[in-house]
């Protein structure tokens, strides 16, 4: 699967508190996240450049905290967060 010329190298639901998504998807490109979903005020997308996460941390086998250049924390539901964890990180290497 491709989009916008790079292959999407993980792909899976996930959750957060708010807002609350239907058909919630985050895909992992080599460069970036990219959250998408819909909500009540129509559709949702949020895109994070990868080399604007500072940190990650794992919660548990469904829980991924990112940490943002800009401040701002992420808290994702998502399985197999250890998986997107080491990718995540293993793409940022890749960026630098």
């Amino acid at each position: 699967m491709t989009t916008n010329n790079t292959q999407v190298l993980l792909a899976n639901r996930f959750a957060f508190r708010n807002p609350t998504l239907l058909l919630a998807r985050a895909r992992l490109h080599s460069d970036r996240i990219v959250l998408s979903g819909w909500h009540l005020r129509g559709r949702y997308t949020r895109v994070i450049p990868l080399d604007r996460v500072l940190q990650i941390d794992v919660l548990d086998d469904e829980g991924l905290l990112l940490w943002l250049a800009s401040g701002e924390t992420i808290r994702l539901r998502i399985n197999q967060a250890h998986v997107w964890k080491r990718v995540i990180e293993a793409k940022q290497v890749d960026l630098s």
